[in-house]
């Protein structure tokens, strides 16, 4: 490309906020955690469903927005001192502190982690203490006390708010047919889908409960019946180990070993397929489950989670998985990027005499950048929540990326690289006041309630996640016109706190988790003393020390004036 008249040469203090702040809602979002009910190594006492639609909220357009930024100052920095300056800087920003991170920052979260775990287990009250009491009654397999809680009124269709699991959903995973006959007994719907779509035969088919499939079925249940995502109960005997391990551990429920899931599923799979007259029939239905998106995603979550990515340091170590062998923790996002810089570069020496910016300003600033960013971005979209029903983008940690995931990332860095040369009007994000309450109003909620379609749901997300991001950059060159000298303090000081905000914050969650006050207090306090400690360790390790001038580049100490009489 050549060099283009419309490159912008002055700093972007709107920018270097923006991307601050894409930074400290990182910190945000991560407080929120131990308040949803979601995995997490601290989950608080108190818990309040604005929390999921807040980490949801956010989540959704956060990372996609921080690549797409990063894309722009790669190009930046590209334009004004060329490739070899562009490599030598990232390495020194991003590459050296990835390296650093990982051999102090992550083991830190590690022990943060075990710290946090075990005191949470000294200071427990009473087991499952935010559970509901007929969930406790009913993993601790008393039936007695479910049989007095009916009795007194309790409704045998009543759903945890957690995972949004009806009380015969538990009892068919926890396979305690004795619950599971009182509560169809009592009027349980043996059809009820719960908040994913799975139905109860799906639940005792997936944990390969026999007697509890025969139950369900010899109670009214439909064998033949679907979830959100069109799958049988058949096709909940089918889940790879790796994803049941997952959703099994996230339910907090025990497994037998494999090859015992594995017979007794077998055995509800034998016992369903008489229900299914034309299983092997072609048709349309059939094929639209054989070569449609759900066996696409079903295909490629096989290859993800396949033995061909498993290596053997040596013959006494455990098994390391390339993809799905978490090792970089929070870290992540930096390997990502160094290796976006690279294939950026690569292009940049390929293609460096090559230019098109009329072509670039009507697909990147006009409205049809739409009608081509949508269904791009539709591709990886669809591939993710492949091993759990999830919104917004997947989160990876390992060696190798997954496709879809570095795929996703990539279009938004790339788009951001091609903004800066086009983005000389300051067009990109002019409606902001329209598009940040449209997204969040309408593309957020609807994404939400439509969560079990594939399809559906990911358009809707996709297009939350553009329009926000392009929301943000809107707003934030509106509101930050010029340099603010704590704004930019802020800026500097946002890279060194996220880095290492994660064991901080989670040793202070650990310590507020059992305070009997209202979530949202406790969820300030969180935000607030890790900030507040995030900001004295800049200040005082960081701003002006090594460390600064490796994070951010040389700072020179205010010089003290003295005067004399």
């Amino acid at each position: 490309m050549n060099q283009s008249d419309c490159s912008v040469t002055l700093r972007r203090h709107d920018l270097d906020a923006l991307r601050a702040f894409a930074m400290f809602l990182g910190i945000v979002l991560h407080s929120a955690l131990s308040f949803t009910g979601f995995p997490w190594p601290v989950e608080d006492r108190s818990s309040n469903p604005i929390f999921q639609l807040l980490f949801c909220a956010i989540h959704g357009f956060r990372m996609p927005l921080f690549f797409l930024l990063s894309g722009l100052f790669t190009m930046m920095l590209w334009r004004r001192r060329g490739v070899v300056a562009l490599l030598k800087q990232r390495t020194l920003r991003i590459f050296i502190p990835f390296l650093l991170g990982i051999v102090t920052l992550i083991p830190a979260l590690h022990w943060a982690s075990f710290i946090a775990h075990e005191w949470s287990i000294q200071h427990k009250d009473s087991p499952h203490e935010t559970e509901p009491g007929w969930l406790q009654s009913l993993k601790a397999s008393d039936w007695r006390n479910i049989k007095v809680l009916l009795e007194n009124g309790a409704d045998p269709q009543e759903v945890d708010i957690t995972f949004g699991i009806p009380m015969l959903g538990w009892a068919c995973l926890y396979g305690n047919e004795q619950i599971a006959r009182l509560l169809i007994d009592s009027g349980a719907d043996v059809n009820g889908p719960d908040r994913s779509g799975n139905c109860p035969l799906h639940q005792s088919a997936f944990m390969g409960h026999f007697e509890i499939v025969d139950l369900l079925i010899r109670s009214g249940a439909v064998p033949t019946i679907k979830g959100k995502r069109s799958e049988t109960a058949i096709d909940s005997t089918r889940v790879d180990w790796k994803t049941t391990t997952f959703i099994a551990k996230a339910l907090g429920i025990s497994l037998p070993t494999k090859e015992e899931l594995e017979g007794s599923r077998a055995e509800c799979r034998q016992l369903l397929k008489k229900y299914f007259v034309h299983e092997t029939e072609l048709t349309v239905e059939v094929l639209n489950s054989r070569w449609g998106l759900n066996h696409l995603r079903k295909r490629y979550s096989e290859f993800l989670v396949s033995d061909r990515f498993m290596i053997h340091l040596n013959a006494h170590s455990q098994p390391f998985h390339l993809i799905m062998t978490g090792v970089f923790g929070h870290l992540w996002f930096l390997w990502f990027l160094y290796w976006f810089v690279i294939l950026f570069s690569l292009l940049a020496c390929m293609m460096k005499n090559l230019s098109f910016p009329k072509l670039s300003h009507i697909l990147i600033l006009s409205p049809i950048r739409w009608l081509w960013l949508v269904p791009l971005t539709m591709i990886p979209q669809m591939f993710m929540g492949c091993f759990a029903p999830s919104f917004g983008p997947d989160t990876s940690m390992s060696i190798l990326p997954p496709p879809h995931l570095f795929t996703y990332y990539g279009i938004f860095f790339f788009f951001g690289a091609l903004s800066y040369d086009c983005d000389n009007d300051k067009q990109l994000g002019t409606w902001w006041k329209l598009g940040i309450p449209l997204a969040l109003l309408v593309a957020l909620p609807l994404a939400l309630v439509t969560i079990g379609d594939t399809f559906l749901s990911g358009l809707l997300q996709v297009i939350y996640a553009w329009a926000m991001t392009f929301g943000m950059i809107g707003m934030f060159r509106a509101l930050v016109t010029g340099e603010n000298k704590w704004i930019r303090y802020l800026s500097d000081s946002a890279y060194w706190s996220y880095l290492v905000h994660l064991p901080i914050l989670i040793l202070v969650q650990a310590w507020v988790q059992k305070w009997d006050m209202p979530a949202l207090v406790k969820f300030a306090i969180v935000c607030s003393v890790t900030s507040a400690l995030l900001l004295i360790s800049y200040h005082t390790l960081v701003r002006y020390r090594w460390l600064g001038r490796l994070l951010n580049g040389p700072r020179t100490r205010p010089t003290k004036v003295s005067v004399t009489f």
